[in-house]
């Protein structure tokens, strides 16, 4: 059986990955049929209970498949970023011990990664996961996602934006935008 699911992923009209918080599962059908995946648990801050709470998911290829969750309420320790190379058999930790507070996966580009973290500290690859830098997001705010709007004179978007909300936990909402592929931001 499965609970909520928080994400989806295509790669293609019949190839994607669903996960929530009863796992991960794939498709290879169109979404006919839905296999469970062999993804790891995510550990509570005192190592004594372990849970599912995936909120994101990317699919790559048919081999390489990205996931983000967080036992709740999240925090360093708490919130896994992992990659399997082999369409969800295996899976290994990424910026295992660094990551917090799991919000949303988004790959604008083949190589381009960004691991968006809320009020932790967020991830930015231009390297296809392989090395990772950490966002400057100029200001104490919970960002919950991001995107970089195609640019059609450009093979890669430099312009983005980033939402979320001021900290500690105000209602403002808040918008941000790059110029120069995320190395800075400004407060709109």
């Amino acid at each position: 059986s499965r609970n909520a699911l928080l994400d989806v992923s295509f790669l293609n009209a019949n190839t994607g990955v669903a996960v929530g918080h009863s796992g991960a599962f794939r498709t290879d059908d169109g979404g006919l049929t839905w296999n469970a995946l062999p993804i790891p648990m995510i550990p509570n801050r005192e190592g004594t209970d372990k849970a599912h709470g995936w909120y994101g998911v990317r699919m790559v290829s048919k081999d390489e498949i990205w996931a983000l969750g967080h036992y709740h309420p999240g925090g360093i320790g708490q919130t896994r970023l992992v990659r399997s190379l082999d369409g969800g058999q295996t899976w290994k930790d990424v910026l295992d011990g660094k990551v917090g507070n799991a919000a949303r996966l988004h790959f604008p580009t083949p190589t381009d990664r960004w691991v968006i973290c809320a009020a932790e500290t967020s991830f930015h690859s231009t390297d296809s996961g392989e090395t990772w830098q950490p966002v400057a997001w100029g200001g104490y705010m919970r960002i919950l996602d991001v995107v970089f709007p195609p640019d059609k004179d450009k093979p890669q978007s430099e312009t983005g934006y980033a939402v979320g909300h001021l900290m500690p936990w105000k209602p403002d909402g808040c918008v941000l935008k790059t110029e120069d592929g995320g190395v800075k931001w400004q407060a709109l």
